[in-house]
C-alpha cells in the first residue's frame, strides 16, 4: 500500500492492527486490508476535494501525482482552502476508523480446523469472543507447555484446542451457552500450560482453575457477554454435561485434545473419520455407537498417556522447567503476573537474567534430552503425574454398557497401566 502524503493523520495501521485480531486466513486478511485502504483513502481524497475550490482541482491533483508522498501539499491546502486541513482530515479519519472498526467484527468468521473441518461463525457472541484479548493470548500458549521442545509434532495452542472444543459441541447440537462455555474454559491457563500446576504442586492439574474467574472479570468477557444477554456464569465449565465430566468419562474437553494429539500422531484420517462418525450424544453425554469406535478411541487415549502426557520424560521436562521458574519466583526475577502472559514472555524472562541455576534448566529443554531409570538411593529426580483413560459408554443392541464390560483386553490393560503409573518414577535426566 502505498505512501500517502496524509498518512501519519489517519493511522490506517490501527485497522490493519485489528484486522490481524480476527479468524481468517492471511490472504483474506490481506484482501480485507485492501478494501480498507481504498475505502479510507477515498473518503480522504473527496473531503480534499470538497473542501477545496474546484479552480485548484487540476493544479493539486497534478500536484499529487507527482509526488504522492509530499508534505508540502498540507500547506498548499490550508493556503488554498483557508482552512485548518490537518484537523479538518483528522476528524475524518477518526470518524470512519470507529464505523470501520465496527464493521470489521461484523464479518463472518471462517475457522479452518485441522480436525473438524471448516466452519463458518456468523457475527455475534462467538465471534466476538474469539476475539478478545484473553483468547487471543491462547494462541501464544502451546497445549504441550515445555514438551513441545521434545516434541516437533506438538503445535496445538490453547486457542486452538479452546476453539475445537466449541467447534465439537456445536457438531453435536450443543446450545450456544454451553458453546460458550467450551470456548473459554481454557482463557485462565498459565504459560507453559500445566507447568503451574508443577511450580505450585497441584496434583490434579488445577492451578489455573483457581484464577478463572479473576481472569475473565479482568478483562472485556463479561461486557461482551452482557451485551448479548448471556449471564457471566456461563464461564463455569462444570455446569456443563457435554463439556466436562470426570475421568474416565467422554467429555468435548477430553475428546477433543485426544483426536489432535492422536491425529498429529498417527496422521491417519480414517482413523480419526471413524472416532468422529462412531460418536453420538444420548441423555445428554457423549457415547460410542459401534465397538470398533469406542476400543480404538480407549486405545488411542491410552497410548498417548503412556507415550506422551504422563511419560516419564514429559513429567522430567515439566518439572525441570518449574525448578526453574520456582528459582525465579525465589529470587523475585519472575512474578505471577508473567505466568499469565505467554511463552515467548516468560522465556525471555528467565533468559534475561542470566541466572546460573536457570539457565542449567534451561538447556534440558531440547530434543535430545534423555532419561534413564535410577533407584530411590540415587536419582534426579521422582516424577509422578495426573493419570489419565477412558471408559466409553457404547450403544449396542439398544442398551449402553461400558468398553471395559464387554472388553477384557481393554480392562486389563487399563488396570495394568495404573498399577505402573501410579507409583512414579525415579530417574536421572541428561542434556543429551
Amino acid at each position: 500500500m502505498s505512501k500517502i502524503f496524509y498518512d501519519h493523520l489517519i493511522l490506517i495501521e490501527d485497522l490493519f492492527e485489528e484486522i490481524d485480531q480476527i479468524e481468517g486466513t492471511e490472504p483474506d486478511k490481506a484482501e480485507l486490508k485492501k478494501t480498507l485502504d481504498d475505502i479510507v483513502h477515498h473518503r480522504i481524497f473527496s473531503k480534499i476535494l470538497e473542501l477545496l475550490p474546484e479552480a485548484h482541482h487540476s493544479e493539486f491533483l497534478e500536484r499529487f501525482h507527482a509526488a504522492p508522498y509530499a508534505l508540502d501539499h498540507l500547506g498548499y491546502l490550508e493556503e488554498k482552502t483557508d482552512r485548518d486541513i490537518t484537523s479538518e482530515l483528522v476528524l475524518v479519519a477518526v470518524t470512519l476508523k470507529q464505523e470501520l472498526k465496527s464493521e470489521i467484527h461484523k464479518f463472518k468468521l471462517t475457522i479452518h480446523d485441522r480436525i473438524y473441518g471448516d466452519l463458518e461463525i456468523p457475527d455475534g457472541v462467538l465471534a466476538e469472543l474469539m476475539q478478545s484479548k484473553p483468547l487471543t493470548r491462547l494462541r501464544r500458549i502451546n497445549q504441550a507447555g515445555p514438551s513441545a521442545f521434545l516434541f516437533n509434532w506438538k503445535t496445538v495452542s490453547r486457542f486452538e484446542h479452546s476453539v475445537g472444543v466449541m467447534m465439537l459441541l456445536r457438531k453435536f447440537g450443543a446450545l450456544v451457552v454451553e458453546q460458550i462455555a467450551g470456548l473459554l474454559h481454557d482463557v485462565p491457563h498459565t504459560a507453559f500450560s500445566h507447568v503451574a500446576d508443577f511450580v505450585f504442586t497441584n496434583e490434579h492439574h488445577e492451578f489455573h482453575e483457581l484464577y478463572h474467574e479473576t481472569v475473565v472479570a479482568q478483562s472485556e468477557i463479561p461486557a461482551i457477554l452482557k451485551k448479548h444477554g448471556i449471564p457471566v456464569t456461563v464461564i463455569h465449565p462444570e455446569g456443563f454435561g457435554l463439556l466436562e465430566r470426570p475421568i474416565p468419562e467422554l467429555c468435548a474437553d477430553r475428546i477433543d485434545y485426544a483426536l489432535r494429539d492422536s491425529f498429529l500422531v498417527h496422521k491417519d484420517f480414517n482413523r480419526l473419520h471413524l472416532k468422529l462418525t462412531g460418536l453420538t450424544v444420548r441423555n445428554g453425554e457423549f457415547v460410542f455407537t459401534n465397538m470398533t469406535a469406542a476400543q480404538i478411541f480407549a486405545e488411542d487415549y491410552l497410548e498417548m498417556d503412556r507415550e506422551s502426557w504422563a511419560n516419564p520424560r514429559e513429567a522430567a521436562v515439566y518439572e525441570l522447567l518449574a525448578q526453574a521458574i520456582r528459582h525465579g519466583f525465589d529470587r523475585k526475577l519472575i512474578t505471577l503476573d508473567d505466568l499469565f502472559q505467554d511463552d515467548a514472555h516468560v522465556m525471555s524472562v528467565l533468559k534475561k537474567n542470566n541466572d546460573a541455576y536457570i539457565q542449567k534448566k534451561l538447556r534440558f529443554l531440547n530434543p535430545d534430552f534423555r532419561i534413564e531409570p535410577a533407584t530411590k538411593a540415587h536419582h534426579h529426580l521422582f516424577v509422578k503425574t495426573k493419570i489419565r483413560f477412558v471408559d466409553p459408554k457404547i450403544i449396542t443392541q439398544n442398551r449402553v454398557v461400558r468398553l471395559t464390560d464387554v472388553s477384557p483386553h481393554y480392562k486389563q490393560a487399563v488396570e495394568d497401566y495404573i498399577q505402573k503409573s501410579s507409583q512414579g518414577w525415579y530417574i536421572n535426566v541428561y542434556q543429551s
